[in-house]
């Protein structure tokens, strides 16, 4: 598996390898550190997912990388494991789902709905002022 630099925050365009605490052929344990990424903001420790092999790393000590590159590979019995458990398979039909999927709405589509309901409320207690005089 493919040992990849974390999505970056959307400010940060790149991140500088500072540290480097494997080598290929090592074996590693979940949740050993890796390596050290370092930008602007803030360091990043990048750890083992599971226990396994160093088996290539892509990348040097003061090398720039960005979101999502690869940095190293790791191999070994327990990452296959990990590999196969992050793969589910649904099949809707036995979940009686229907076929379109409703999507939550948005905090945009929430705040237009409170919008227009105040908005309502506002003509509504206008009119009953209006209406009270009569």
């Amino acid at each position: 598996m493919e040992v990849l630099v974390p999505i970056l925050p959307e400010s940060v365009d790149s991140a500088i390898i500072s540290a480097v605490h494997v080598q290929e052929g090592e074996t590693v344990s979940e949740g050993q550190t890796l390596l050290e990424l370092e930008t602007s903001k803030v360091v990043l420790e990048v750890t083992a997912v599971a226990n396994g092999v160093i088996s290539g790393v892509c990348v040097s000590l003061g090398d720039y990388v960005n979101s999502e590159q690869p940095l190293m590979d790791l191999n070994g019995e327990d990452v296959t494991l990990y590999e196969e458990s992050e793969t589910i398979d649904i099949d809707p039909e036995s979940y009686d789902l229907e076929e379109g999927i409703v999507e939550h709405s948005t905090s945009n589509e929430s705040s237009s709905f409170v919008f227009w309901m105040a908005a309502l409320v506002l003509v509504l207690f206008i009119s009953f002022l209006g209406t009270k005089d009569l």
